[in-house]
C-alpha cells in the first residue's frame, strides 16, 4: 500500500497533467488565461512542497537526539551487534572515538552544543536556497511550456510528452527535502568527528577532492577542486608554536572543511607529524629537527638490528 504522501504526490501530479492537457488542447481562452493556469499549477506544486523553515526544524531535533547519543558515550556513537562492554552506554552502543573520562568530555561539550548550533543555522540557510533554486527550474521549466503552446491550441502528441516531464519533475519539487537530507547527511557527524579529532593533537590536514562533487545540483559555488591537497594547519600546534612549520593553505579553524557544502564528498586527512608534511611546509629550523631525527631513528634502528 502506497503511502499517503505518495497518493497526494500522484494526485497532483494528475490534476497538474489535466490543467495543462486543456490549455494545450483549447489554447488560450482569455488574455489571462495561461497566466491563471501556471498559477493553479504553481500552487498545486507548492502547496505540497515542505517549507525549509520546517524542515530546518525537523533536523534541529534529530541533531538534539544525536548529540544526546553522543553525550552517552561520551564519543561517536557506533552500533554493534552486541553490547561489548558493560557502562551507561545503551546495548550495542560504543564509542568509536576513543574513551573519554568525564572531565575530558565536559570541556568538549560547549563546543559539541556550538556545534549543533552552527550545523543547524548553516543547513536553514542551505535548505532555503537548494529550496528556492528547485523551485526556480521548475518554474521556467512550466513557463517554457505554456509560452509554446499556440493561442489557438494543438493536438500535437509532443505536448503530451512535455507534460509527462513536467509531471515528474512536479512530483520531484513536492520530494526536494529527502534529496536534500541524503545530500546533508553526513554534514553533522563529520563537524562533530572533527572535534574529537582535534583532541588527539593533529598538526596539520590535507584536503582530498571528490569528483562526485561536480555533479550534485545546484552547483558549489565554491571550487573544492581547487583545494585538493591543500595543507591547512591547525591552530597553536606543537609544530608552529616551536617555529617547526609555517602555515600552508590556511589555518583550518578559519577556511571551510569538507562536508559542510551541500553535497561534498571531500575529506580530511589529518597530520601528526613533522615527517608527513612536505618539505616546503618546513621552516629551516623544522628541516634541522627532521635531519636530526632521522639521524637517530638511522641510528637507532642499525643498533637494534
Amino acid at each position: 500500500m502506497y503511502h499517503p504522501e505518495t497518493i497526494k504526490r500522484r494526485e497532483v501530479a494528475r490534476n497538474l497533467g489535466e490543467s495543462l492537457a486543456a490549455l494545450v488542447k483549447r489554447g488560450h481562452e482569455s488574455p489571462t488565461h495561461a497566466a491563471q493556469v501556471k498559477a493553479q499549477v504553481l500552487g498545486l506544486v507548492l502547496a505540497e512542497t515542505q517549507s525549509a523553515e520546517q524542515l530546518a526544524r525537523d533536523y534541529e531535533k534529530a541533531c538534539k537526539r544525536y548529540l544526546k547519543t553522543v553525550i552517552q558515550v561520551r564519543g561517536i556513537p557506533f552500533g554493534t551487534v552486541v553490547s561489548i562492554r558493560d557502562g551507561p552506554e545503551e546495548p550495542g552502543l560504543v564509542s568509536c572515538t576513543g574513551d573519554l573520562s568525564k572531565k575530558e568530555f565536559n570541556v568538549l561539550l560547549p563546543h559539541l552544543k556550538a556545534t549543533v548550533t552552527g550545523s543547524t543555522s548553516r543547513y536553514l540557510d542551505q535548505a532555503s536556497r537548494y529550496r528556492a533554486y528547485q523551485v526556480t527550474q521548475f518554474t521556467q521549466l512550466l513557463e517554457d511550456f505554456i509560452q509554446r503552446i499556440p493561442p489557438q491550441g494543438t493536438r500535437d502528441k509532443e505536448f503530451s510528452k512535455q507534460i509527462t516531464v513536467i509531471k515528474t519533475a512536479a512530483k520531484d519539487l513536492m520530494q526536494w527535502d529527502r534529496l536534500f537530507g541524503i545530500l546533508k547527511q553526513t554534514s553533522l557527524v563529520s563537524d562533530i568527528d572533527y572535534l574529537f579529532k582535534l583532541r588527539d593533537n593533529p598538526i596539520a590536514a590535507i584536503w582530498h577532492y571528490n569528483q562526485m562533487d561536480e555533479d550534485v545540483e545546484p552547483p558549489f559555488t565554491s571550487k573544492h577542486r581547487e583545494l585538493d591537497h591543500k595543507i591547512f594547519t591547525v591552530r597553536g600546534n606543537v609544530c608552529i608554536e616551536r617555529g617547526l612549520m609555517n602555515t600552508g593553505a590556511g589555518f583550518i579553524d578559519a577556511s571551510p572543511r569538507p562536508k559542510q557544502e551541500l553535497g561534498c564528498l571531500c575529506d580530511f586527512q589529518y597530520l601528526y607529524n613533522l615527517r608527513d608534511l612536505p618539505e616546503a611546509l618546513l621552516t629551516e629550523k623544522g628541516k634541522r629537527e627532521l635531519r636530526g631525527a632521522n639521524r637517530g631513528w638511522r641510528r637507532w634502528f642499525g643498533a637494534a638490528s
